[in-house]
């Protein structure tokens, strides 16, 4: 069985130290070790600069070392992606090549030239033709994406094309088999996995990493037999072109790692929708930031500095390094995925994104008053909008709306698909309480977990039924 395992594995910029200490402990430093103790084990991973500089600052040197060794014997492959795990469909063309950029320079600073990564992660999957324009132009030999993108099932015999480049299909059946499962042995998890699948075919699995012993402790446990199981064969992705010589050219569509419900008009909507007002002031703010910094007469022609400032500098270019490399970690994802409240809301991802787009405008020497005032008006928008929903109730309402929404879904309604419609969307909704699980939103997952059992008790009456 030929398994392509890639874990990403992240915690926002704005993550607390002793949240990180035990991320580190309890899934990191357990996974690695278990490649290092295992030299023909094999692992694809995304991690962004912005982690690796956490991972650093919270004295995790040791597992960057981990790293370095695993990269030199070339038992995992690490992709690029956006430094600060930006959603990159939604940013204009520059922004997404610095995004990248900067995440490049960053991890072969650390990593060294064994850091050559030839494919891409777009944070959350997500995937438009624009998009991979760009990353095409940028030169990377492939991307993962969800099978959100094809219209049929995935063939595990080919390996799918787009214009030139490999598309690696993570198979959402296999990943959540695998997030679902409990640690009491590999037997019938290999045999859900086994399913269907021929001697030269594969699969992909994608999943957070921290699952793996933070998320559900001990959880490494499983990992660890999979890959130990007689049978399973792990590759990084640059080797399926050694085993898999068709390919298959598809046009895929636009699509992330989410299910859209039906009632959602496009498949970017969890992270902008215009009729979302904080969405829509966040949204403002981030331009005007772009906008602001962007076209001050302090820029300096190469913005791929961080730490290192040179003697040529004056003061002004130095404050705008500042104020860019600011910029950058401001647009970290969780601050709009967090306020569509479809079904988790974080108000404190929601005003700290807002904070350093508002500091980052502040700190431009050369920005008006006029400009500065309106920043500091979005941004308090933002966070009094924000404090006004969850006061009056209307985040329980959004909420409640996304599950009634989840509730009656087309091939529910369906009945000669009403038995798989219970089953798809439990599956939906446990994937949505492990994202909750991430930043400890256990009242969310709470109310997720109340209607998988709602969901549940109907599909077992109606197997009952029938």
């Amino acid at each position: 069985m030929n398994w392509v395992n890639f874990l990403y594995i992240y915690q926002p910029p704005i993550q607390k130290p002793n949240i990180i200490q035990r991320v580190m402990d309890e899934s990191y430093r357990p996974i690695f070790d278990i490649l290092i103790n295992n030299p023909t084990y094999k692992m694809n991973i995304n991690m962004n600069s912005g982690l690796t500089d956490l991972i650093l600052k919270n004295n995790g040197d040791d597992i960057i070392e981990k790293i370095k060794t695993l990269l030199n014997r070339k038992q995992i492959e690490i992709t690029d992606t956006a430094a600060f795990q930006a959603f990159l469909p939604i940013l204009p063309q520059s922004e997404i090549i610095r995004q990248i950029e900067l995440n490049h320079s960053m991890h072969q600073n650390i990593f060294g030239n064994s850091y050559n990564p030839k494919g891409f992660f777009s944070p959350s999957l997500a995937y438009s033709e624009d998009l991979f324009q760009i990353i095409k132009t940028l030169g990377y030999k492939w991307i993962i994406l969800d099978e959100n993108i094809l219209n049929d099932k995935i063939d595990p015999s080919v390996i799918y094309t787009h214009n030139g480049l490999e598309i690696y299909i993570r198979d959402r059946e296999r990943s959540f088999s695998i997030l679902s499962s409990q640690y009491d042995g590999t037997e019938t998890l290999v045999t859900n996995l086994k399913t269907n699948l021929k001697e030269k075919q594969y699969f992909v699995t994608a999943m957070d990493g921290e699952t793996f012993g933070h998320h559900k402790l001990n959880f490494e446990k499983t990992l660890e037999d999979l890959y130990a199981y007689n049978g399973i064969q792990s590759y990084l992705i640059s080797e399926i072109p050694n085993i898999i010589k068709e390919k298959k050219e598809i046009i895929p569509k636009e699509s992330t790692w989410i299910i859209p419900l039906k009632t959602e008009t496009n498949v970017f909507e969890r992270w902008y929708n215009p009729k979302n007002k904080i969405q829509k002031k966040q949204y403002q703010l981030i331009k005007l930031a772009i906008n602001l910094i962007e076209n001050s007469k302090y820029k300096i022609d190469d913005p791929i500095i961080t730490k290192i400032q040179p003697d040529y500098l004056t003061s002004e270019q130095r404050t705008w390094i500042k104020a860019r490399y600011l910029l950058d970690s401001a647009l970290f994802q969780d601050q709009l995925f967090y306020s569509s409240a479809k079904p988790t809301w974080n108000i404190e991802f929601i005003e700290y994104g807002a904070y350093l787009l508002n500091k980052a405008i502040h700190l431009t020497l050369d920005v008006s008053k006029k400009n500065k005032d309106i920043s500091q008006e979005y941004y308090e928008y933002i966070l009094f909008t924000a404090l006004k929903w969850q006061k009056s109730k209307k985040i329980q309402k959004i909420i409640e709306g996304f599950f009634e929404d989840e509730k009656i879904p087309e091939e529910i309604s369906s009945p000669k698909l009403h038995l798989q419609g219970y089953i798809d969307a439990i599956k939906r909704l446990k994937l949505e309480m492990e994202k909750a699980k991430k930043v400890e939103d256990y009242e969310t997952c709470q109310s997720l977990k109340e209607r998988i059992i709602d969901i549940e008790k109907k599909k077992e009456n109606f197997k009952l039924e029938q």
